[in-house]
């Protein structure tokens, strides 16, 4: 008895369900030349707007941080002192490679960048007259180039990696130049290692002048012997840096010339407008089909 009662407690709206499902196949029927045109329509318009859509263009440098540099000094002294004081100012890899990259962020850095690459032109090519070589109108200030080029930059250390492997990328939307890209992601690197190299030779020889100083002011023969070491080591830091290009990081993989867009996806465009055609198509076809059922 109570399966009987389940049975016909459910039939109904299984029926219902049948019914909606039929009358729902019979109105697209009814006005498929409706919904085919509509489908049409919104495939063509997807296809047409991935077509003419800003098309955003990646290049990226994968590099490794240099854990050698500087770390030949250690080897010079066994005395406490000497080591401490040759620490300073070297940070763990992880510390010197998010110091190094946050220049990235800074006016002085990328402004400097800017002018000495002569970037402006490459930048802002819509403005830039290639023929008389000159500006259209009025040149970019320094401010909305670097801020420009601050939006293009991204760089990060990857998670969970001892070599604390790093990536810069540049994101150019509609790019002038895709060579540009390239050259501006790898020359970006050498840049930092070049900074990294001046601040280091500086620290060094401020060092070398202060302890200079320290053992004009002593008559202690074993305190001046702990201070020449200190100098030397500072010499050694300075001879290091000279002879490393790759200062903080070592480039594994150079940024190259990128091919296609990251954002071009004709072909998953084209679906999705096939997809909201067919819905909007079936839409328009039930509120046709129920106005005309309102009007008999």
């Amino acid at each position: 008895m109570n399966q009987y009662s389940k049975s016909k407690q459910y039939h109904p709206t299984d029926q219902g369900r049948e019914i909606s499902l039929t009358k729902l196949w019979n109105v697209g029927l009814k006005h498929r030349f409706l919904i085919i045109f509509v489908t049409i329509l919104t495939t063509l318009g997807a296809y047409y707007y991935s077509i003419v859509a800003s098309k955003i263009y990646i290049s990226e440098v994968l590099m490794v941080f240099d854990s050698d540099n500087g770390n030949g000094t250690n080897n010079l002294s066994n005395k406490s002192v000497l080591s401490s004081f040759i620490s300073i100012g070297s940070g763990s890899g992880s510390a010197r490679t998010e110091g190094a990259l946050a220049k990235l962020r800074t006016f002085p850095f990328l402004k400097e960048y800017i002018d000495d690459e002569n970037l402006k032109p490459i930048l802002f090519a819509d403005q830039w007259d290639i023929k008389e070589n000159k500006w259209l109108d009025k040149e970019p200030s320094d401010l909305d180039s670097v801020e420009f080029l601050k939006s293009m930059i991204n760089s990060w250390v990857h998670a969970s990696n001892a070599a604390n492997v790093t990536s810069l990328t540049i994101t150019w939307k509609d790019p002038s130049d895709l060579d540009a890209m390239a050259n501006i992601a790898n020359s970006l690197v050498k840049r930092i290692n070049l900074n990294a190299k001046k601040m280091e030779i500086n620290k060094a020889n401020k060092r070398i002048k202060f302890l200079k100083d320290e053992l004009g002011k002593t008559d202690i023969v074993n305190f001046q012997k702990v201070l020449y070491k200190m100098i030397e080591s500072q010499f050694a830091k300075i001879m290091i840096a000279n002879t490393n290009e790759n200062f903080i990081f070592d480039v594994i993989d150079p940024a190259t010339v990128p091919r296609f867009p990251t954002n071009q996806k004709t072909q998953a465009f084209i679906f999705l407008g096939f997809l909201s055609g067919l819905f909007i198509g079936l839409f328009i076809a039930i509120m046709v089909d129920a106005r005309l059922r309102e009007q008999v």
